[in-house]
């Protein structure tokens, strides 16, 4: 069976040296090369890859100097960062994040009593 390869960024059929992996494959496969996206970001996606490309090390080698992070990505940016973090830090973080996620529940809570009176 011969696969078409194409370029999802650019919709066009995308040039192979070697289909000799891709002729192996049953099913429809996307390939992700980080390495090889462009600098000219344009899709959600490529936003998204930017946070493991390893062409962006920073100044220590396990860190990634990356351009300004889209709002959309800043949960998993962060996410993504805790390793790094001092155990100090890493503990405001969890008590923060649980504390939000009380008020959540506290919240949740309190407004069931007042949904069930008005469905009654």
């Amino acid at each position: 069976m011969s696969r078409r390869v194409i370029d999802l960024s650019t919709g066009e059929e995308a040039k192979v040296e070697s289909r000799d992996f891709l002729d192996l494959l049953t099913h429809t496969t996307y390939v992700i090369q980080v390495q090889r996206l462009s600098d000219d970001i344009r899709t959600p996606l490529e936003w998204l890859l930017t946070l493991f490309d390893q062409r962006r090390v920073g100044p220590r080698s396990f860190e990634l100097s990356l351009p300004e992070v889209p709002e959309k990505l800043l949960d998993i940016a962060h996410y993504l960062q805790r390793p790094l973090l001092d155990e100090g830090m890493l503990q405001e973080i969890l008590e923060e994040e649980w504390a939000a996620m009380d008020a959540v529940v506290v919240e949740t809570l309190e407004a069931r009593p007042k949904q069930r009176e008005e469905d009654v």
